[in-house]
């Protein structure tokens, strides 16, 4: 299991939407071997072998996983969405529920 970083706790403290969905994706991100939590960008990120890898959002809509190379990923079930035209390579898996996340 991964170590929280402190500052990330500080990033969840000041959370005002989708709280508990993004402390459940927490939860989730800890749980992967080697990914090391750091906070970048105001925002919970994790970070595999130095690399970027995934970011944890809160949006009007959903509370987002963002992964900076989404599209390299297999997405049999269609749920990676490009945040915009002229996205090339970061891609979106967005949760309005914790139930949704699971």
């Amino acid at each position: 299991m991964g170590t929280p970083d402190p500052q990330v706790d500080e990033v969840f403290a000041q959370a005002t939407q989708w709280k508990p969905e993004m402390e459940r994706l927490r939860e989730i991100l800890l749980d992967v071997d080697d990914l090391v939590e750091a906070r970048k960008w105001r925002q919970a990120c994790y970070v595999f072998e130095g690399a970027n890898v995934v970011i944890i959002s809160a949006f009007k809509e959903a509370a987002t996983l963002n992964f900076f190379k989404g599209s390299l990923l297999a997405d049999p079930n269609g749920v990676l969405v490009q945040p915009g035209p002229n996205s090339q390579a970061s891609r979106f898996w967005k949760f309005a529920s914790v139930e949704e996340i699971g």
